[in-house]
């Protein structure tokens, strides 16, 4: 059949969850794009003023493993696993034409020192939170620092507009209205659709990780795999980041 049918090719497919194949229907979408299509009718938004956002988890936990040279024959190589369970979550604007708005770092912990971003470039904001995950409250001091970062303003006759997902903390009464307030319009993804219509999990986090898994195993290696403290570990993500960018921008 392949011979007389040269347009068809033997794949293996790869696992989706079945709340996102159920998520990701033609009603949904096209709900999501109409809306979309609204409100650039409405306001006209430059190219400028169109911003993405997502954000990602990573940790400082052996993953998987660095690729290393051997000897032909060799049967088992082995690599340190290190005792330390360090997590950051990064949260990431950017807009059409590539400019990254801000980064914005929630680390792990209880207290916060202002030495963790010391080497990172202008505009980045850091938060601390128990178990590093987005809230309510620090989503709200997000679009603060967002609207202090934008160029040239915001305000109801500069409006911009940012793209999201709907996760819980983006979505309450008090970001909406300081939102608006900001003269930000808000549009999120339909549920379970990030997959394939969120533009950072689509062609930007991949160069991400793989930047950040590198980058890590470098670090761990100089620090003979004792603990990477926060300092180090962003240090990692801040690299890693520089690919987001270099992405964006083609």
């Amino acid at each position: 059949m392949l011979y007389r049918h040269s347009e068809v090719v033997i794949q293996t497919p790869k696992g989706l969850d079945v709340n996102k194949a159920h998520g990701l229907t033609t009603s949904a979408c096209n709900a999501f794009y109409n809306n979309l299509q609204t409100l650039y009718d409405q306001h006209k938004y430059s190219l400028n003023h169109i911003w993405n956002l997502d954000e990602i988890g990573v940790q400082a936990w052996w993953q998987l493993g660095a690729k290393v040279l051997a000897k032909r024959g060799t049967n088992t190589i082995y690599d340190i696993i290190p005792k330390f369970w360090e997590w950051l979550t990064i949260n990431c604007v950017v807009n059409v034409t590539g400019d990254i708005l801000l980064r914005f770092y929630i680390f792990k912990g209880e207290w916060l020192r202002n030495d963790y971003i010391q080497f990172c470039k202008p505009r980045t904001y850091m938060a601390i939170q128990k178990k590093a995950w987005m809230i309510s409250f620090l989503f709200k001091e997000f679009l603060f620092f967002s609207k202090r970062s934008i160029p040239r303003g915001i305000s109801f006759t500069n409006k911009h507009l940012l793209i999201q997902d709907g996760h819980n903390s983006h979505v309450t009464l008090e970001a909406i209205e300081q939102a608006h307030e900001f003269g930000l319009n808000m549009v999120t993804l339909p549920t379970h659709t990030c997959h394939a219509l969120q533009p950072f999990d689509v062609s930007c986090f991949k160069p991400f990780k793989t930047t950040f898994r590198k980058e890590k195993y470098v670090a761990m290696s100089k620090s003979n795999y004792m603990e990477l403290d926060k300092i180090t570990f962003n240090w990692v993500g801040w690299l890693g980041l520089g690919q987001i960018n270099h992405g964006t921008k083609h």
